[in-house]
């Protein structure tokens, strides 16, 4: 019998019998995610086509050091390895196997991503966005995996690792391939970023029980908010500090994801806990709940 299948039914039962609760009770979570995961879906499906044209390429700050062009732009990314560096730490600490494995999935997404945006502003073009956009599609797949498996199902958490970086990285390919800044469909790729920021949020509120540290992922959320403000104001913020909104966006993203990979320090317990385990079993699991 397919496992997803005899977890509806268990559901449904539970539900028409009314025991127990706790069965009613992750329906209806598992139900809000699924809201909370579509209606951005249908929203950018109802839009239409979005394409900001070639001004996209174009930044506040075009200043050069030592014929390095856009310099700040360029090495503010070296935050991204720092923070992957870094971060490295918790995750080879993590006695979990699989969030030790989806966090190193992550950390190395993030050190792909200083390279790719430093190769993009240092020659600003369709192609080198596509370096750029690509690892940062797939580390917020790799996030969400993450948080699944630890506070929803860990079946769960492992398709998604394997099947969300796929469309992600595909929403990327096809804005190019439809024409870039010069008629790309860019919706696509922005519904990965709003469906990060919408549902990291949403699975920490209605799944308050894990492993990772609550703390530090709230803090990346609120440095998610910062750096697009950053990035709405570029060009002011260039003008009243000399250094641009987009490099300081560069920074804060960084420690954002470093507080990611540290909340893995909450995954540093020796409790082994089973492929199949699910945060509505928790006699199984084990897992404490995180602050």
């Amino acid at each position: 019998m397919n496992p997803g299948s005899a977890r509806i039914r268990t559901i449904v039962k539970a539900m028409a019998t009314g025991e127990p609760a706790q069965a009613r009770a992750g329906s209806v979570r598992a139900l809000a995610l699924a809201l909370v995961a579509g209606l951005p879906l249908f929203v950018s499906a109802w839009v239409g086509r979005r394409s900001p044209g070639p001004a996209f390429h174009h930044y506040a700050d075009a200043r050069g050091f030592f014929g390095l062009p856009h310099a700040l732009d360029v090495l503010s990314n070296l935050a991204f390895v720092a923070a992957a560096a870094a971060g490295a730490v918790w995750v080879w600490r993590a006695r979990d196997p699989l969030l030790r494995g989806l966090g190193a999935l992550l950390a190395i997404a993030v050190a792909i991503i200083g390279v790719g945006s430093a190769l993009y502003h240092r020659a600003p073009d369709d192609a080198t966005l596509v370096l750029d956009w690509i690892p940062i599609a797939v580390a917020m797949t790799w996030l969400l995996a993450l948080l699944l498996a630890d506070r929803v199902d860990r079946r769960l958490g492992i398709a998604a690792a394997v099947l969300l970086p796929l469309g992600a990285a595909a929403t990327v390919l096809t804005w190019y391939a439809g024409g870039g800044t010069s008629g790309g469909d860019m919706r696509w790729y922005g519904l990965v970023q709003i469906e990060g920021l919408l549902l990291v949020p949403a699975i920490l509120l209605a799944y308050p029980r894990g492993a990772l540290r609550s703390g530090d992922l709230w803090a990346a959320v609120g440095c998610f908010l910062l750096m697009r403000l950053l990035h709405a104001h570029d060009g002011a913020i260039l003008a009243a500090t000399g250094v641009s909104g987009h490099s300081l966006k560069h920074v804060v993203a960084a420690v954002a994801t470093y507080l990611a990979l540290r909340s893995l320090r909450g995954a540093q317990t020796g409790i082994r806990i089973p492929v199949s385990a699910s945060i509505d079993r928790p006699a199984e699991d084990g897992r404490p709940v995180s602050p």
